[in-house]
């Protein structure tokens, strides 16, 4: 009932409750009016029209389904799904008889027992994203091919890594300059001999006493601006985004195979096998050779298939195809049909790569790369002010954008002109989500004890510009909901033992977060690769021990308290039951060893010495972050875990263990770790 979904709903990754708006309480029930509130891009369609406009689909129509926000509810397209439509017969002459035969056969066919009315419309659509498979294949050809249509778009972590880290060196680098010129200063002291001569005393930094490092000191610290573009699917102007979209597509024909890559072990033992799909441009029978060339550089390891009979796909196919996406997307709710008018379809496979498109357009078109103070490649000779004024990054993660600068005037040019906003793309910033780390002209700034600017779930130092994840946005949420389990265990046989591949559970709890760009030395100091690594085993004890209590069996006479977690029996009997304490300890080890391998980077040189030189954090100390991880987790729920506790604290009490507590000490007490207490589980 609306009452019910107004009371409490889930949030849009299903991990929280959120209180569904009581204005949109009756929007609810009535998908339609949720997607015509608050200027939603959707329009009603009469059902004769929208029965004349699906009968010369070539795409075909989609269900439309509601997420909550915070703020609302979002309309997504179930676009992966098929879709059955079924109308009356047309009216008239023809409709008429048509409906006179139905009332002379309707005794037969209630007979029949079939409630399906003869002569009406029945049309049958595969979905709508597998007809678009074949457009996303070209598009994503071209936007490789060449990389400027893209802009400064990224679509992961690694490509965050990419384009920041280049900056970042080159800041950090003028930093340890301008340092190592203020140090000398401070360093040295005159003293006076015989007349005019002087001698100088150097002194000496104290020595850490073999506690991890901090971040270096930091001269002048970067300016950074993080944006978030307003409804950014809902409020592209489809006229300008198809004309963007069509001037990728040059080549007259395309062809699409089907590759599929193998790798794994010897004799059949972890053999994996991948098949994706890879455009190309329509070439002749003379250049066969270098093409068969071009396709083996797609596989990267193991052996590469070519599945053959490849798909011709024609640029008038592709144009049409595209332009019946972006305006004429039918979708239907409630038994309504709705027409989209402006926006991109959200849950198209092309939804993402038309944004990053249009975003890269605008980019280009007013200046914000190159006149907003990204460095030129061909500024190499330029004085030191004109390279600050130069010296900037821009990434952009579909609508949140971040700029960072060395100089405070381009990041200010940046603000202003995302703040004015981009009317002619229908581009309008957030104010609510837009923040900086400098005083503007009236404009937000951080406050804390320790300021962090916020941007796709990483916290970005605002002055040593060191990256950390963001988990403040759990706080205050009960984590159990965030993590997907098989079943209860003892329901059914056919649950079997939710704790045969513990391990691998717990490698996928970590690597989310095992991203190089957390544990990057270019990046982050010493102390903060090791915090990441620490906070990374937290959260995946966290939800550990949310598998472990969602799939162990309560015990006859003992019940516990869901809000509290506490259990409601006085009596102090043996632990609940569950995974014995050895199990948990081998599926920590697998987590260890994959966090060991995950903080290592790639080295260029081969030998222990180059692996060696390219591990960011040393293997006993990943091994004593997991083992304090889990064992400050777990110490806060003993009465499941007290086997468990038992075992860490063995492990955590030999010499090699206490020599890393001494060390490793700054790490476990730093005050960025106090959001784990407000984590509930």
């Amino acid at each position: 009932t609306a009452a019910h979904l107004a009371a409490t709903t889930e949030d849009e990754a299903g991990e929280t409750k959120a209180p569904l708006p009581k204005r949109l309480a009756s929007a609810a029930v009535d998908p339609a009016a949720a997607a015509t509130t608050n200027r939603k891009p959707y329009a009603r369609l009469k059902k004769p029209s929208a029965r004349y406009a699906l009968q010369r689909h070539l795409l075909g129509f989609s269900r439309l389904r509601l997420l909550p926000k915070h703020s609302g509810l979002r309309p997504v397209a179930m676009l992966g799904r098929p879709a059955v439509a079924s109308f009356a017969p047309p009216g008239g002459r023809n409709g008429k008889s048509l409906r006179l035969e139905e009332r002379q056969r309707g005794d037969t066919e209630r007979q029949r027992g079939d409630k399906k009315r003869p002569g009406r419309v029945s049309l049958a659509f595969r979905p709508v994203n597998a007809g678009l498979q074949s457009v996303f294949d070209v598009l994503r050809f071209e936007s490789k091919r060449r990389p400027e249509v893209m802009g400064a778009n990224v679509s992961d972590y690694h490509d965050v890594r990419a384009r920041l880290v280049p900056f970042i060196r080159r800041w950090r680098a003028r930093q340890r300059r301008l340092a190592r010129e203020r140090s000398w200063e401070q360093r040295t002291e005159p003293r006076e001999l015989n007349g005019d001569e002087t001698k100088t005393k150097t002194k000496r930094a104290p020595a850490n006493g073999g506690v991890v490092a901090g971040p270096a000191p930091v001269v002048e610290r970067p300016f950074i601006v993080a944006a978030d573009v307003k409804g950014a699917f809902d409020s592209i102007p489809l006229e300008a985004l198809e004309r963007v979209a069509a001037a990728l597509v040059e080549a007259p024909a395309y062809d699409v195979q089907r590759l599929t890559r193998v790798t794994g072990g010897a004799g059949g033992v972890g053999v994996r096998a991948k098949t994706a799909r890879h455009a190309s441009r329509a070439f002749s029978r003379e250049e066969d050779a270098n093409a068969s060339r071009d396709n083996s550089k797609v596989s990267s390891g193991g052996v590469c298939i070519d599945l053959a009979s490849p798909t011709r796909v024609h640029r008038a196919r592709v144009l049409e195809l595209l332009h019946e996406h972006l305006r004429k997307n039918v979708v239907r709710s409630g038994g309504v049909y709705l027409l989209q008018k402006v926006g991109i379809p959200q849950g198209s496979v092309l939804s993402t790569l038309l944004c990053g498109v249009f975003y890269a357009h605008l980019e280009s078109a007013h200046g914000l790369r190159d006149g907003g103070g990204v460095r030129s490649r061909d500024a190499e000779n330029v004085s030191v002010s004109n390279e600050l004024e130069t010296d900037g990054v821009l990434c952009r993660w579909t609508d949140d954008l971040l700029y960072v600068s060395a100089a405070r005037a381009p990041a200010e040019r940046f603000l202003k002109a995302a703040t004015r906003g981009f009317e002619e793309h229908g581009c309008v910033m957030n104010a609510g989500k837009t923040s900086t780390n400098f005083d503007g002209r009236g404009e937000r700034t951080l406050s804390g004890s320790r300021k962090c600017v916020a941007w796709c779930g990483l916290l970005i130092d605002s002055e040593t510009l060191e990256c950390t994840v963001d988990y403040a946005r759990y706080a205050g949420d009960r984590a159990r909901e965030a993590v997907t389990t098989p079943g209860f265990a003892g329901g059914g046989g056919g649950v079997g033992d939710p704790y045969k591949h513990l391990g691998r559970k717990i490698c996928a709890y970590l690597r989310p977060k095992a991203i190089p760009l957390l544990y990057d030395r270019s990046v982050n100091s010493p102390l903060t690769a090791k915090l990441n690594v620490y906070q990374n085993f937290l959260m995946a004890a966290v939800k550990t021990h949310c598998y472990v209590a969602a799939t162990t069996p309560r015990r006859a006479g003992r019940r516990s308290d869901e809000a509290t977690g506490k259990n409601a029996t006085k009596n102090n009997g043996p632990s609940l039951p569950g995974p014995s304490a050895a199990r948990v300890c081998a599926a920590l080890a697998e987590g260890i060893a994959y966090m060991e391998r995950a903080t290592c980077s790639r080295a260029s040189g081969k030998g222990k010495k180059a692996r060696r030189r390219a591990r960011a954090v040393a293997r006993t100390h990943v091994r004593f972050l997991g083992l304090s991880a889990f064992l400050v987790t777990f110490s806060r729920k003993k009465t499941r875990h007290a086997g468990t506790v038992a075992a860490l604290r063995a492990a955590l009490a030999t010499p090699e263990m206490r020599a890393c507590a001494r060390r490793l000490k700054p790490v476990l007490e730093d005050p960025r770790n106090d959001v784990f207490g407000e984590i509930r589980f």
